[in-house]
This record gives C-alpha cells, sequence and structure tokens, in this order.
C-alpha cells in the first residue's frame, strides 16, 4: 500500500518543477522530506530569510505547491536585490 506523500515531498516536488533541480543539499532534502507543513513554515521562518510578512502568508498556505508558488515568486522578486540562491541556501544551514 502507497502512503501519501508528506507536505515536505509534496512541496519539494513543486520547488524542482519551479526552480529545474533540487537547490537543496542532500541532507536537507530528507529532513524536509519528513516535515509537515507547520514544520516547513517553522524551518523557512528560522532559517531562509523569509520575512515576517512572508511568514503570515505562508501560514495560510494549505497547498505545498502554492507554498512552493509564493516561495518561488518571493525570490525572484527579491532577485534584484541579492543573489537569487541565497534564499535556498540559507535552508542548508
Amino acid at each position: 500500500m502507497d502512503s501519501k506523500p508528506t507536505f515536505g515531498e509534496q512541496f519539494l516536488e513543486e520547488v524542482r518543477k519551479l526552480t529545474g533541480a533540487n537547490p537543496l543539499d542532500y541532507a536537507t532534502t530528507q529532513r524536509v522530506k519528513g516535515l509537515e507543513r507547520e514544520e516547513v513554515v517553522e524551518l523557512l521562518r528560522k532559517n531562509a530569510g523569509a520575512t515576517y510578512a512572508d511568514i503570515q502568508r505562508l501560514r495560510t498556505a494549505e497547498d505545498p505547491r502554492e507554498m512552493a508558488q509564493f516561495l518561488f515568486d518571493a525570490q525572484r522578486r527579491s532577485a534584484a536585490s541579492g543573489p537569487a540562491t541565497m534564499f535556498w541556501i540559507g535552508l542548508m544551514q
């Protein structure tokens, strides 16, 4: 019997679709795969440099694809002010 993918697994799947790759290292990928929605939000809050407004918006995202899309869009918007990969690199710390 197949089990339903976790929120983290679905989130990472969408990130891969949006970015064309997995921007996280192996250890971080494995950690995120095991997380549920609130845990993903908390990880982003602590490690990814998400703004307060971003976190409040992410807390309302019930769908992992919606969360990944929001982060992807936020990263593109902030790319003009810094390297586009900094958001994801923060997760690997």
